[in-house]
């Protein structure tokens, strides 16, 4: 198994290239005691011809001699024959130590799942207990492949995460197994990198936090360094890097997760001595909240919009920044059209900068797909298409580059949405007080993640030509003969090839005599490793001229690396870094796990439906046929393994019945009884649909249920990727099919493939030399079939289908972000110097305006200051605190002042219709309050 799919950069510090037992290099002299006592508990095992023993336990004995052999490779056949014969296989009675121990101890990792299904497939045995603990030291299976650093054993036993029990703690020791792993070593890496630091309950290595075990901030910033740059080459690679100008800061590839800034209010420092102030949502506090007017909020807009760039990564910040403006305006202003209109406005803001924000460098992007890179690797079709152009772009190419949208800004627009969220929420009367809003959150979400996936498809559309249909790496394939291929004359298209290939042959023996001759002429010795190399050379050609039999150049392509060409030419491989820069930048984000379940899905169901259509259209006949079905469903297996490794799991919110969890998100908005389900308020957004006795196996098919989302990443997919597979199987075994029973007997297997489909593969299908026709009796069959259930069926799939969005519940956001600091509210002081600074300059530019004067804005700002006492903790009115969450309290103001003083409460105008600037006509445009 590969480490990291991106390809990792630093060697492992272990051999690995067998899975015979080998003590790495890098284990530390603890350590290497701990797994001397293993070795040493052999000893205690009894010889198997001792009469005295039980024979019960003799094939107990056989297997652990097997497993710890190391002379022995891993013999699957007899640890299978020899394990059924076990009665008990979490055993501790010989050696204090258990099979599963020695497994990882001699690294046997492909015994894992051998050993844990035969326990599941017999009833008369216990389940192999993943948390059973030696009676030497005291681990756990997990805790000894993390000391041992046993990738292919963690790997293992990730694949059986539900009967782990992660936070276990060694009695003696008081560790857990996570706290065997320093932060920025190989195996944290290793981890992190597949996404396993997330089962730590304690969340002790966070990646976006630097307080780790190491107790180095400095080695965890050098570290952290190192990953971000090798990440960002990781994206360019895919065709999505991160622009420099956007997103780098001082050259070091990304900037730190957290923001060195102090926060106004706040001892906002990495010193765990000194704690900070909290953001209080229970009242209006000082410097958590900004004071601002309808006329400020073009430029609180602008600011917004440069967060991205300011502020990198930092996705909590333009969440705070609205949520502090909306409770000025909400608890303090006590304007719902000030409220309304900031959301609105904020949300379309977004969309639009998120529709301006397209990759840069477009130039060099373009010169590299010239020259068939593999980061920006085009079908030969486009190719040829824009060597034809000189400094146009062609209609194709256009509408492709203006869907190319940047997936680090829609990636991080996603997350500061959840976060705003998330904050609104914290508020329990808010939604219900603004159910526009929480709609308006809804469709802004649910755009900017079909944006994202729409950049991510327009990059997956071009390569999956020249990736997946045209790559082949069976040589078999490209050698088929085709019955097409023969023309009138009973010449085949073949053979010009293969005279063009002699012709190849030819021409580099001649060159290889050239330069045989070349350097006979030369009596220079030949020394050193660069003069060996040379010489290995000149010895094989002339082995090559005299028995080509042996040594040609169809061995020599096998002996030396592949040229600078091939290595550029397009892979199954760009298609999983696409998918891996899309799961780093949600990761990069923190977006919420349901949020990044529905972008992955999303994504890979359009990507899916295209294959398939492109597939099933074949409009050059080439694609439909036993040989390159193969091909392709080997390419697809990258994309599998990818999918495998970076599985993700949502877990169901747990402080919610189902009752209540049915009617979410519609009780944000209404009281329970209000709540007409037949008849919602919402829309857009998915709901609970209860399925019995749902559990890990449960398969839900329906999108509109918010289940659908809380099963494993990798089931999701194989539910998108099912009817391109079915149709690939049936490219591969339609040709076979000779009576009615067996095509019965085959469609029972393709249950995802209609009729329409099975009879548009074989109109179209490309027969070989050889492979008898389809019988036309079965396709009769088919075609009345269709007829008879009188439907007219779609032989292709709908493309780029949009499902609803599914919204997590108050519980799952509690859950993932009120334990962290990092999630607060909070702003750095240039933040809130430029709202400072936007809202007095507006102010002042208005006072001395001529036209208008600001008197009657100061007075009423007086007179809610006297009403609402704002200021800090020690905030109260009539000696009680003002509770945000108490309706009545929050709007506890004298009916007559504020009916005096927002005169214009209940007028939705905009601003510039109540501005009189100093240039303006006094007689006509003057201001008439």
């Amino acid at each position: 198994m590969e480490e990291n799919v991106w390809g990792d950069p630093t060697p492992s510090n272990t051999v690995s290239d067998s899975y015979t037992f080998k003590e790495s290099s890098t284990i530390s002299n603890g350590n290497e005691s701990k797994l001397a006592l293993i070795k040493e508990s052999l000893s205690k095992i009894p010889s198997v011809d001792d009469p005295s023993i039980n024979q019960l336990m003799v094939p107990w004995i056989e297997l652990v001699e097997l497993i710890t052999d190391e002379d022995r490779d891993e013999e699957f056949r007899t640890f299978e024959q020899i394990v059924q014969n076990i009665k008990d296989a979490n055993s501790k009675k010989v050696t204090g130590v258990a099979i599963i121990h020695y497994i990882i101890a001699y690294n046997r990792p492909n015994y894992i799942e051998l050993l844990y299904k035969d326990c599941q497939q017999s009833p008369s045995k216990a389940n192999l207990n993943l948390n059973a603990t030696d009676d030497i030291v005291g681990y756990t299976p997990l805790m000894w492949a993390f000391l041992l650093e046993r990738r292919d054993c963690i790997v293992e036993l990730f694949n059986f995460s539900d009967s782990i029990d992660f936070s276990y703690r060694n009695i003696e020791s008081g560790q857990t197994a996570w706290d065997m792993i320093s932060v920025g070593s190989s195996l944290y890496n290793f981890l992190n990198e597949n996404n396993m630091l997330e089962y730590d309950p304690a969340n002790s290595h966070n990646t976006t936090n630097p307080q780790g075990k190491s107790g180095n901030i400095n080695e965890f910033d050098d570290a952290n360094k190192e990953n971000d740059a090798i990440d960002n080459i990781d994206l360019k690679i895919a065709g999505m890097g991160l622009d420099s100008g956007v997103l780098a800061s001082n050259n070091d590839g990304f900037t730190n997760l957290h923001d060195s800034s102090d926060m106004y209010g706040t001892e906002y420092k990495m010193n765990q001595a000194n704690s900070y102030e909290h953001f209080d949502f229970s009242k209006l506090v000082k410097y958590q909240y900004f004071e601002f007017a309808d006329y400020d909020i073009p430029q609180i807009l602008d600011l917004l919009t440069t967060l991205p760039i300011e502020h990198q990564h930092m996705t909590t910040y333009p969440a705070a920044l609205l949520f502090q403006c909306i409770r000025y305006a909400d608890r303090k202003k006590q304007s719902p059209q000030l409220v309304s209109s900031l959301c609105s406005l904020s949300f379309t803001r977004i969309i639009a900068s998120i529709a301006n924000t397209k990759p840069k460098d477009k130039s060099s992007h373009h010169n590299k797909e010239k020259n068939y890179s593999l980061s920006n690797a085009t079908p030969l079709s486009a190719q040829d298409a824009e060597n034809n152009e000189d400094n146009d772009e062609g209609v194709e190419g256009s509408k492709m580059s203006a869907s190319r949208g940047d997936i680090v800004t829609q990636s991080y627009w996603i997350s500061a949405l959840t976060f705003l969220y998330y904050y609104l929420t914290k508020d329990e009367s808010f939604f219900k007080r603004y159910p526009t809003i929480l709609q308006g959150i809804i469709n802004t979400i649910h755009s900017v993640m079909i944006e994202l996936t729409t950049s991510i498809h327009s990059r997956l559309s071009p390569l999956i030509e020249p990736t997946l249909i045209n790559y082949t790496t069976i040589k078999d394939v490209e050698q088929t003969l085709y019955k097409k291929d023969w023309n009138f004359f009973k010449k085949r298209k073949q053979a010009k090839l293969q005279k063009k290939e002699k012709q190849k042959k030819l021409e580099q023996q001649r060159e290889r005599k050239s330069i045989e001759i070349q350097e006979g002429d030369q009596n220079s010795d030949l020394t050193g490793s660069a003069n060996t190399g040379n010489a290995l050379s000149r010895v094989s050609s002339k082995v090559s001229n005299n028995d080509s039999s042996f040594f040609d150049a169809e061995v020599l392509k096998h002996l030396l690396p592949p040229s600078l060409l091939e290595q550029m030419k397009p892979s199954p491989v760009k298609i999983v870094q696409i998918f891996g820069a899309l799961n780093y930048v949600l990761n990069l984000h923190q977006v919420h796990p349901l949020f990044q379940q529905q972008c992955l899905s999303l994504s890979t169901s359009w990507f899916s439906t295209s294959l398939f259509n492109m597939v099933l259209k074949d409009r050059k006949k080439k694609t439909l046929s036993r040989a390159r079905a193969i091909q392709i469903r080997l390419n697809l297996s990258s994309l599998e393994s990818w999918i495998k490794n970076n599985d993700l799991l949502v877990n169901r919110p747990k402080l919610i019945d189902d009752f209540m969890w049915e009617r979410f998100p519609y009780t944000l908005v209404q009281e329970l009884n209000s709540i007409d389900m037949a008849n919602p308020i919402l829309h857009n957004v998915t709901t609970y649909k209860p399925i019995a006795s749902f559990n890990e196996s449960t398969v839900v098919t329906d999108t509109s249920n918010s289940l659908f989302y809380y099963q494993r990443f990798h089931k999701i997919a194989h539910l998108q990727l099912e009817p391109l597979f079915e149709l690939l199987q049936w490219l591969q075994i339609a040709s076979t099919l000779d009576s009615e029973e067996a095509l019965e007997n085959t469609k029972e297997l393709l249950p995802s493939l209609s009729n329409a489909q099975l009879v548009k593969a074989i109109d179209k299908y490309h027969y070989e030399v050889g492979e008898h026709k389809f019988n036309s009796k079965l396709k009769k069959a088919l075609t009345n079939e269709i007829k008879r259930h009188g439907l007219v069926e779609k032989a292709y799939l709908d493309e780029a289908q949009i499902p609803l969005l599914t919204l997590p519940t108050v519980s799952e956001l509690t859950d993932a972000y009120s334990n962290d600091s990092e999630y607060l509210p909070l702003l750095p002081n240039d933040i809130q110097d430029s709202m400072y600074d936007i809202h007095d300059e507006n102010k002042k530019m208005r006072i001395n305006d001529n036209g208008i004067s600001n008197s009657s804005e100061e007075e009423e700002d007086e007179t809610q200051e006297n009403n609402i006492n704002v200021s800090s903790d020690e905030d109260v009115l009539g000696g009680n605190e003002l509770p945000l969450n108490n309706s009545d309290n929050a709007f506890a103001v004298s009916t007559s002042n504020n009916n005096n003083n927002n005169i214009f409460q209940e007028i939705d105008a905009p601003s510039a219709t109540a501005s009189h600037p100093s240039w303006a006509n006094k007689d006509i445009d003057e201001n008439p309050w």
